[in-house]
């Protein structure tokens, strides 16, 4: 499971009667969009689109250092 430390909820709001969440992974351009009822709810949600993915710890680390070269 991925750490739910490498995750950041950049925005709540309300879209058509539904509370959803813009969850970010920290040091990268991901970002997650969940329908959730609560904070934990929607970076449980955003963990497990991760995984699907086939996102882990080490591959967002991966991430993280390529987007740090591109921004230089």
């Amino acid at each position: 499971m991925i750490s739910k430390s490498n995750f950041r909820i950049i925005e709540k709001y309300v879209f058509l009667g539904d509370i959803r969440y813009r969850i970010a992974i920290i040091g990268t351009n991901i970002i997650f969009n969940v329908k959730a009822s609560n904070e934990e709810e929607a970076l449980e949600k955003a963990s497990e689109i991760a995984e699907k993915m086939g996102l882990n710890d080490d591959t967002i680390e991966l991430i993280r250092e390529k987007y740090k070269e591109k921004s230089r």
